[in-house]
């Protein structure tokens, strides 16, 4: 079927005297210009059925295949039924399967399917649109990524992630000991084990094996256990706990090898800025501190920046069902202005802030608004002498101070009225000022 459908393409192409079928690339690899519809790479070939591409490509590459560019960089309708993706998604490429053929989707199946290389180095990559099958050959050694442990961590469907090795729930410590972390499973149940390491990649397996660990035996049911100490695997196994949808606090204990998870009251709604602030990372967001009805955070902005808001992190599915942002892609934000936002599942459209500097973002998620102004310089040094903090340090200062002596002022309502700094506000302190006045003549 996926033959003959691509075969009729360019039959089709060719009948009716139109310029054969072109095959681009869409996504962050190479020299590509990302997730962009209007601007995809455009693949090389010799007789419209085979295509071609070499380039450099970093680590988490993600990419899928279209016959045709969108109208804009939004126009991911008008290019759905000619997008051809991976069987899965995340497919992960990597030593397992180069210069082996995979088979890819038929067109407009699945689109949102990306294939995923998984190590930096030089690739070419060779995509056969008659029989739809990509071989992935790297032109350059692949160095496997070094792990290194640094924690512990849950990982699994919980927190809003997947079974993928760069993602993780970082657990805190005060002693390498005891470990713990609140998780939420939003599904009617989800699994977990626990890793010392994570990866860069989505799909290292085989580099994270001997650090993870986790139950006894696989979809160890916790929900009955609750509050009791339960006994973990030993390290390099991968079996998982299964827990029944809720908010719980985990602890694991390494040296008496257990685990204890106890459940906790929901926790307040919590608000996020997602954009280049984070690198565009939806599980690790910046969260906004709560200010009343309002949330809000310190960014230093440098170069174009684009973000929006979220009351959720994890995945991107996560984040766009709880997203805040505009209508159009690229809206500008201004400084001072007080802007409208918009409970929205457009994935595409975020707010770009051009402006470098540090600056506070106010968002108010019950009013649907946020500003971001600039923000406030450190406050200045205080002037030695100065008790009434107008600028000059003179005899009105030393007057404020005999007058607190002889009980006329209230010393509280001068933060630095104690000039001689030994604790008391004093006719030291008055006598200080006097001399700190003469000194000025």
């Amino acid at each position: 079927m996926k033959k003959f459908f691509a075969s009729m393409c360019l039959a089709a192409a060719t009948i009716f005297g139109m310029q054969a079928a072109n095959v681009y690339i869409l996504g962050n690899c190479g020299a590509g210009t990302g997730w962009d519809p209007a601007n995809p790479v455009e693949m090389q070939t010799e007789d419209g059925n085979i295509f071609t591409y070499t380039n450099d490509f970093e680590a988490s590459s993600y990419f899928s295949f279209t016959t045709e560019k969108g109208a804009s960089s939004s126009d991911w309708d008008g290019i759905a039924n000619f997008r051809i993706a991976a069987p899965w998604n995340n497919y992960a490429i990597n030593a397992t399967n180069f210069d082996q053929e995979i088979a890819c989707n038929e067109m407009g199946i699945d689109v949102n399917n990306a294939f995923l290389i998984e190590s930096e180095g030089n690739y070419t990559l060779t995509f056969n649109l008659e029989d739809l099958t990509l071989v992935v050959h790297p032109n350059s050694k692949i160095v496997p990524e070094e792990i290194v442990p640094d924690g512990l961590y849950i990982m699994g469907t919980v927190n809003g992630q997947n079974w993928n090795t760069n993602e993780g729930t970082k657990m805190t410590t005060a002693d390498n000991v005891v470990y713990k972390a609140n998780i939420e499973i939003a599904d009617s149940a989800a699994n977990f084990s626990f890793t010392k390491a994570l990866s860069k990649t989505a799909s290292n397996w085989a580099g994270i094996a001997q650090y993870r660990f986790g139950a006894l035996y696989n979809q160890y049911s916790v929900t009955e256990e609750l509050g009791e100490a339960i006994a973990l695997g030993d390290e390099g196994t991968d079996y998982s706990f299964e827990l029944a949808q809720g908010f719980y606090e985990v602890t694991v204990d390494l040296n008496a090898r257990t685990m204890t998870v106890v459940s906790t009251d929901e926790p307040e709604q919590a608000y996020y800025m997602i954009g280049s602030v984070c690198d565009w990372n939806p599980a690790a967001p910046v969260e906004l501190v709560k200010d009343g009805d309002n949330y809000t955070c310190e960014f230093e902005f440098t170069g174009d920046n684009y973000f929006i808001f979220s009351g959720a992190k994890g995945s991107w599915d996560k984040v766009n069902a709880f997203r805040f942002g505009p209508l159009e892609a690229n809206e500008d934000v201004t400084e001072g202005v007080e802007t409208a936002t918009q409970l929205s599942t457009n994935g595409d459209a975020s707010y770009k802030m051009v402006c470098d500097g540090k600056y506070v973002v106010t968002f108010n998620p019950t009013a649907l608004t946020f500003t971001v102004k600039a923000a406030a310089g450190p406050e200045p040094e205080p002037i030695k002498g100065d008790i009434n903090n107008d600028g000059t340090v003179d005899i009105t200062d030393a007057n404020i101070l005999f007058n607190i002596v002889l009980g006329m002022d209230d010393a509280t309502l001068y933060p630095h009225a104690d000039v001689t700094g030994d604790g008391t506000v004093d006719i030291s302190d008055a006598n200080a000022v006097i001399n700190i006045i003469l000194g000025a003549k």
